[in-house]
């Protein structure tokens, strides 16, 4: 058996169209090795993903618990029903907030500035 180094040095010598063979031949070798390499290491990828995402999936089936009375959104669009709130806004210092930033936005910037005080109702 030869050595690698006269494998090589048999190679140089032989015609560029046979030298081209070898080539090609190393090449489609080397592109086999690589493919099947990165085929293998997709498929460990897609499987990891497919538990990882199981894996949050039952995790949030179990923090995410929706009350019994509460019907899904997909229950009241088969009902036709909308969505509304059947008690008060517990916090109206926040809808007062809000109609006060919709005023300020519609007043000019130099009348626009309203102190913190102004906002907290002080």
């Amino acid at each position: 058996m030869r050595s690698l180094w006269e494998a090589i040095d048999h190679v140089r010598v032989q015609p560029e169209s046979i030298r081209r063979r070898y080539l090609y031949g190393c090449v489609a070798t080397t592109m086999v090795f690589i493919v099947g390499v990165w085929i293998l290491s997709v498929h460990e990828s897609f499987q990891s993903a497919a538990v990882d995402t199981q894996a949050v999936g039952e995790q949030l089936s179990k923090t995410i618990t929706k009350p019994s009375n509460a019907p899904s959104l997909s229950d009241l669009v088969e009902q036709g029903k909308s969505i509304t709130v059947d008690s008060a806004p517990a916090n109206l210092e926040s809808m007062d907030f809000f109609e006060n930033q919709q005023r300020v936005k519609n007043v000019p910037s130099d009348e626009g500035a309203v102190s913190e005080n102004s906002v907290n109702g002080r």
